[in-house]
């Protein structure tokens, strides 16, 4: 039987399989909607060894049922997929290495987030991927817990003026930055208008486990304009900027 010449490669192919098929259309039936069902993680780890074709074709195929299954049931989130090899970066003075092998001949290939009641229906639906038929393992892992009812989400909207772009787009990564530090941040996004009738043209939205963790990270970024001896308010008047803001808390289903 022909085997691949480059396991690297090979996995790259077996793990693109996976990402394509976990993306794809698939008509999903919804889960109970109960306060049971929680959101578990669960990690794949591949051995480096030489697949044949037929191998990676039956691992691949079996990734099909697998995942199908879990999207019948509606109990499938998302996946992320990694290439075999990446940097590694250890020691206090971050010495940085390339390669193949995180975790002694093992390496982290996928990343599934599952819908599960608790840890040992997560362990169930780990055990029916074809992982462990290749040598590899799956780690089964938790959410800490946050209370996704109280996130809120913190919108801004802006017009922003053909001369003022640069300035701008300076100022709000500043801020970004800035609130990646900062507890109770969850995550951001920033978007610009490309096509389109709305008068904005940028948009940046926060989301925070609460509105104590708003409140906290007002009073940061208050400090932190007032070290730089920045007013956001003069800066807003003199490139004729127009921006509006509101807190937003996500619909029930």
């Amino acid at each position: 039987m022909k085997t691949t010449s480059n396991s690297k490669l090979s996995l790259g192919l077996l793990f693109l399989t996976l990402s394509l098929y976990a993306q794809s259309p698939l008509k999903e039936t919804q889960p109970l909607k109960t306060a049971a069902l929680k959101e578990y993680v669960l990690l794949f780890r591949y051995p480096n060894i030489n697949y044949t074709e037929q191998q990676l074709a039956d691992i691949g195929n079996k990734w099909h049922k697998t995942i199908a299954g879990w999207k019948s049931k509606g109990l499938y989130i998302s996946n992320e997929v990694f290439e075999p090899k990446g940097i590694l970066i250890t020691g206090t003075a971050a010495k940085i290495s390339e390669n193949t092998f995180a975790e002694g001949t093992m390496f982290l290939g996928a990343i599934v987030t599952v819908l599960a009641q608790n840890k040992e229906q997560a362990v169930e639906l780990a055990k029916e991927s074809p992982v462990l038929a290749t040598g590899g393992n799956i780690e089964v892992r938790e959410y800490r817990y946050i209370d996704k009812s109280k996130r809120v989400t913190f919108i801004d909207t802006f017009t922003i003026p053909e001369n003022a772009h640069e300035s701008f787009i300076n100022r709000m990564n500043k801020n970004r930055e800035l609130l990646k530090t900062i507890p109770g941040f969850i995550e951001d996004h920033a978007y610009v208008k490309t096509v389109g009738e709305s008068r904005f043209n940028y948009i940046t939205i926060a989301i925070w486990e609460n509105e104590e963790a708003i409140s906290n990270a007002k009073k940061a970024v208050e400090a932190y304009y007032r070290n730089e001896n920045f007013n956001l308010q003069e800066f807003i008047k003199q490139n004729g900027i127009i921006m509006e803001r509101a807190l937003y808390s996500e619909m029930e289903k």
